[in-house]
C-alpha cells in the first residue's frame, strides 16, 4: 500500500509542529525566552528549530502526491472545491484578525480597505508573513493539469533535472538577489516566481513519488524487517540529519530532509497513538498555519512568550492556534455547506 489518506494526515500534523518549531525557535540573536541548554553560544532548540524548515517542503510534497491522483476528468471540479475549501477559512480568518485588529487599535491590521483586499486576493501578506505560501498554493493548484502531463510524459530524470533547475533560479530570487529591479510589478512577479520556484520542486517529487509507488515498493521491502530496527534506524537517521542540517544549515537542502522525513514516517511502524496525535494536528494544520504567526507577531505582541521557556512557549502557542482553529472551522462551516 503507498501514502494513503491517513498518512498524508499524519504528514501535514508533522510539517504543522515544525513550522512551529522554525518560526518559534529558529533564531540565535535577542531570544524572547530563556534556553535551558546551550550548545557552545547556541541554544540546543535552535537546530530543532531549524530542521522545522522541512515544513513547505512537505506540504508541497502532499499537495503533489494528491494532484497526481485527481483524473483528467474530475481534475477541473476538483481544483475549484480545493481552492474554496481553503480560500473561505482564509477569508474567514482575515475577517476575524482584522476585527481584533481594529477592537485593538492595531495600526497594521486591518489598515486601509485597499490593504485587506490585497491580503485577501494573496497579493500582499502585510497580515501575517506565513500566508506568503497562499499565492504559491493557488499556482501549483491552477497548474495542476500541466504539472501531471510533465511527469507522467517525461522521464523521471528529466523531470527532476528540470525542476531542480527551476528550484535553483526559485533559491537564487529569494536569498541570492537574482531578478532584483526598480519596478514594483516586475519585483512582485519575480518575488513569486521565486517562491513558486522553490515550491514546485518538491511538488514534482511527490507526484513522482504517487507515480512510481515508491513508498509502498519501500514498505514491500521491508516487510520482512524487524519493527524494532525500521526504528532504530529511523531515529539514528532522524538524529544524523539534525545534527548534518545543524552544520549545513541553508534552506537549500530542505527537500533533502523533507523527503527523507516522509519515508522514515512512511515505512517507521509508528505507535497508534502517535500516528492518531499527528493526524490530529493534520486536520488543523491549515488554520494553523494561517493563525499562529498573529499570537507572536505584532497583533498580539508574542504573549506566548511570558512563559519563558521553550516547551511552554509551544505548547501555549499550539494551544492558542488550535482553539482558534476550532472557532474557524464553526465560522467557515455554513459558508462550505452553501458552497457544496
Amino acid at each position: 500500500m503507498d501514502i494513503t489518506k491517513r498518512d498524508s494526515k499524519m504528514l501535514k500534523g508533522v510539517a504543522i509542529l515544525a513550522m512551529l518549531m522554525l518560526h518559534l525557535f529558529c533564531r540565535r540573536d535577542n531570544l524572547p525566552y530563556n534556553p535551558l541548554l546551550w550548545i557552545g553560544d547556541t541554544p540546543l532548540i535552535y537546530y530543532f528549530g531549524l530542521f522545522g524548515d522541512i515544513c513547505v517542503a512537505i506540504y508541497c510534497f502532499v499537495s503533489g502526491y494528491a494532484h497526481y491522483m485527481q483524473s483528467s476528468k474530475t481534475e477541473l471540479r476538483h481544483r475549484w472545491k480545493r481552492l474554496l475549501r481553503f480560500l473561505i477559512p482564509f477569508w474567514v480568518i482575515a475577517a476575524v484578525f482584522s476585527l481584533i485588529g481594529i477592537l485593538t487599535g492595531n495600526s497594521v491590521i486591518p489598515g486601509s480597505v485597499k490593504e485587506f483586499l490585497l491580503n485577501c486576493l494573496t497579493i500582499k501578506n502585510s497580515y501575517n508573513g506565513a500566508w506568503w505560501y497562499a499565492n504559491t498554493y493557488i499556482l501549483l493548484v491552477a497548474l495542476q493539469p500541466l504539472s501531471r502531463k510533465f511527469v507522467e510524459r517525461c522521464p523521471a530524470w528529466a523531470v527532476l533535472l528540470t525542476s531542480f533547475a527551476f528550484y535553483t533560479v526559485g533559491y537564487g530570487i529569494r536569498f541570492w538577489g537574482w531578478g532584483s529591479c526598480c519596478s514594483a510589478v516586475l519585483a512582485w512577479i519575480i518575488t513569486h516566481i521565486g517562491l513558486l520556484g522553490t515550491s514546485y520542486f518538491p511538488y514534482v517529487i511527490g507526484m513522482l513519488f504517487c507515480k512510481k509507488q515508491v513508498v509502498a515498493t519501500l514498505r514491500q521491502r521491508l516487510a520482512s524487517v524487524k519493527a524494532s530496527n525500521i526504528c532504530i534506524f529511523t531515529g539514528v537517521t532522524f538524529a544524523g540529519m539534525i545534527v548534518v542540517h545543524g552544520v549545513i544549515q541553508p534552506l537549500f537542502v530542505a527537500f533533502i530532509t523533507a523527503t527523507v522525513t516522509i519515508i522514515l514516517l512512511c515505512i517507521c511502524p509508528l505507535p497508534v497513538w502517535l500516528t492518531n496525535l499527528l493526524c490530529y494536528f493534520g486536520e488543523h494544520s491549515t488554520n494553523i498555519w494561517l493563525v499562529h504567526m498573529f499570537f507572536y507577531g505584532s497583533l498580539f505582541h508574542g504573549i506566548m512568550f511570558f512563559l519563558k521557556y521553550p516547551i511552554p512557549v509551544l505548547l501555549l502557542l499550539i494551544a492558542l492556534s488550535l482553539a482558534s482553529s476550532y472557532v474557524i472551522r464553526w465560522l467557515s462551516r455554513s459558508i462550505l455547506k452553501l458552497v457544496r
